[in-house]
């Protein structure tokens, strides 16, 4: 029995499954993949926030959000997110 092979789709007539066509290669790609953005770090500035400017973007963004205690130095510290670039920062909190 002769095979039918359909070169452009990569389909075999005794394949079980068609198989789909190798992915585009991203090697010199222009633009790199952005990585995702943490789902647990705020995304948008909430109502009422003082922003401080970010030192990674620039922008208006960045604004205090979590405290915690260092359990070496016992110090107070919060953790600042900026909203567009998810860049945090721990500063030392006035206690």
């Amino acid at each position: 029995m002769d095979r039918i092979v359909l070169a452009r789709r990569g389909l075999d007539m005794f394949d079980s499954q068609p198989r789909a066509p190798p992915a585009p290669a991203r090697a010199g790609a222009i633009i790199e993949p952005v990585p995702a953005k943490v789902p647990w770090l705020p995304a948008t500035l909430p109502p009422g926030a003082r922003p401080e400017r970010c030192p990674r973007c620039g922008r208006q963004a960045l604004i205090p959000w979590t405290l915690r205690r260092d359990d070496r130095t016992k110090t107070v510290l919060r953790t600042w997110v900026c909203t567009e670039c998810q860049l945090t920062v721990e500063r030392p909190e006035p206690e």
